[in-house]
């Protein structure tokens, strides 16, 4: 039985050799290599095929959440920048009862639309979180002794968000029960809700972006910074334009008291929306990429014995 060669490590997206320790390749810089090539193949059958890598099924998973994602800020796009740009003439509600059947399916699917995206975005971060210790690392944040992980920190918005509303309503029982209220104190309460909203929003579409890291290139981890960037500027725009009309709408109100009208703003909802949606398309692309990049190196792996 012929002697095996020496073994060395090889990228797993072009199959170029590299130097030992060595995270990207020096060909295509793609970062993770197969750690060992054996140059030259034992004789006798080859070894059963080993299973492809844990990551790939929770990737896949993750790389539709974002697809879903980024489909929803496009319609929440396009309808900001309709209503903004392309005012419509008020028109008589259609009633669910009355909705025939095909507007009716569309409004079910829109419906399902944030609920699935939120369960493969789970499912994903969960799982890549659970089982590869370099997104674990990134997904993880200190405060003190407190530890966070993507839900803990999600679950915090959430609650705040819920006690935001709490003081929303205390503020208009309290103005029903003739012991008034303050005008400005409600808008800035409404503009730190949608900030939280807005936070939200930024944790479901950065943190799979950082999920990724350890699989692209050196140009892919650009592109994903450069739309990480992109969805952040806008997050920042969202939220400071609430803020800030919550403080012309608070002036307002001191001016004129019968005049406190809540100010609404489609435009910024759908610049948002929209920098958000060409953001998720850069990140959904290059987490498609890495799907079938690590399908064929599961293949190229089975393919050489071990």
């Amino acid at each position: 039985m012929p002697q095996r060669g020496v073994l060395t490590p090889f990228c797993a997206n072009c199959g170029a050799e590299a130097a030992p320790g060595e995270p990207y390749c020096p060909r295509c810089g793609f970062r993770g290599t197969v750690p060992t090539k054996p140059e030259l193949r034992a004789a006798g059958p080859s070894p059963a095929a080993p299973e492809g890598p844990p990551a790939l099924t929770h990737l896949r998973v993750l790389s539709w959440g974002l697809i879903l994602l980024a489909v929803y800020m496009g319609i929440l796009a396009w309808s900001g920048l309709q209503t903004a740009f392309f005012p419509q003439p008020p028109s008589a509600p259609i009633y669910l009862v009355d909705m025939p059947a095909p507007l009716l399916a569309v409004n079910a699917a829109l419906l399902l639309l944030p609920v699935c995206t939120l369960l493969f975005l789970g499912l994903g971060l969960m799982g890549l979180r659970a089982e590869i210790p370099e997104v674990r690392e990134r997904l993880t944040w200190r405060l003190g002794p407190v530890v966070f992980g993507p839900l803990r920190l999600i679950g915090l918005l959430i609650l705040l968000a819920v006690l935001a509303v709490v003081a929303g309503l205390a503020l208009y029982a309290l103005a029903h029960l003739g012991g008034g209220t303050v005008p400005a104190a409600s808008l800035f309460l409404d503009a730190g809700f949608e900030a939280l909203f807005v936070a939200f929003g930024w944790c479901l579409m950065v943190f799979p972006a950082k999920a990724l890291a350890p699989w692209t290139t050196r140009n892919e981890g650009k592109l994903v910074t450069a739309a990480s960037l992109l969805i952040t500027v806008a997050a920042i725009l969202e939220a400071g334009v609430w803020f800030v009309a919550a403080g012309v709408g608070a002036a307002t109100a001191a001016a004129d008291a019968g005049g406190a009208v809540a100010p609404t703003h489609p435009w910024a909802d759908g610049l948002t929306a929209l920098a958000a949606f060409l953001g998720l398309l850069l990140v959904a692309w290059v987490a498609r990429r890495l799907v079938h990049r690590m399908r064929g190196a599961a293949a190229l792996a089975s393919a050489v014995p071990g």
